[in-house]
């Protein structure tokens, strides 16, 4: 096996594992919502759980996209120049308004 057969290799799994993680997450509805979780948790020092089931239901996302979302605001924080101490107390926010969010779709159409 010469070096360059596993140059050629390596290039291959890097280039897989890119476009694998690239599909994953890329609702952009989910990253716009993530990130205005995450600048309410930096803005305001005090933040609610209501106040991010607002913003859920103002993004229109359903329980099973809360949770994609969920995954998404650590790593804005985190982006965004957080401190740790706000990151762990934005995440236990997040992972407390997600076990008690529930989106009902409006029936009517106004």
């Amino acid at each position: 096996m010469s070096l360059g057969s596993v140059l050629i290799g390596l290039v291959i799994v890097v280039l897989a594992f890119l476009i694998y993680h690239s599909s994953r997450n890329i609702d952009p509805q989910n990253k716009a919502c993530a990130e205005a979780i995450a600048r309410l948790i930096q803005n305001e020092q005090t933040a609610t759980v209501p106040a991010v089931h607002d913003l859920l239901r103002e993004h229109q996302r359903t329980e099973e996209q809360a949770r994609e979302i969920s995954k998404l605001v650590a790593p804005k924080l985190r982006n965004s120049g957080a401190y740790q101490d706000e990151r762990l107390h934005g995440m236990k926010l997040v992972r407390e308004a997600l076990a008690s969010y529930k989106y009902k779709a409006d029936a009517s159409t106004d």
